[in-house]
């Protein structure tokens, strides 16, 4: 795991997980769990993927998952040192109706050396940005 979120507000209490290389998973129906479960029950569990929207590349990396204003949002960065998935780095928007993700903001275009693209993709920034950008 390199990102995690709870709500427990949605799903009967979910678990968004963003990974290194597989995209972001959530695990929902925890409240009924935590409040009177049992191990058994928690076995029963499973992940379930939600990638729809994130890009056709599979090295997909969450540094972050973060709500605000009531919506949940995700940071795509780059796969250093490949660098094969430059068109699907930026912020993501969860829609729960569909389970999609939308992109509303992606890389900044900089007329800059590649050596300074690269260590923007590197390290890309926390993404508490301007979230309406569209």
């Amino acid at each position: 795991m390199l990102s995690v979120h709870w709500d427990e507000n949605v799903g009967g209490g979910t678990l968004y997980v963003g990974t290194q290389s597989a995209g972001i998973a959530r695990l929902e129906g925890l409240n009924n769990i935590f409040a009177s479960g049992t191990i058994e029950q928690m076995q029963d569990l499973r992940f379930e993927w939600i990638n729809n929207g994130l890009g056709d590349e599979t090295r997909r990396i969450i540094p972050e998952i973060k709500e605000r204003n009531g919506n949940l949002y995700c940071l795509l960065t780059g796969n250093a040192p490949d660098f094969t998935n430059t068109h699907d780095v930026g912020i993501y928007l969860f829609d729960h109706a569909s389970s999609s993700w939308t992109l509303k903001k992606g890389v900044l275009e900089l007329e800059c050396t590649s050596e300074w693209n690269r260590w923007l993709y590197l390290y890309c920034p926390m993404h508490s940005s301007d979230y309406n950008v569209k």
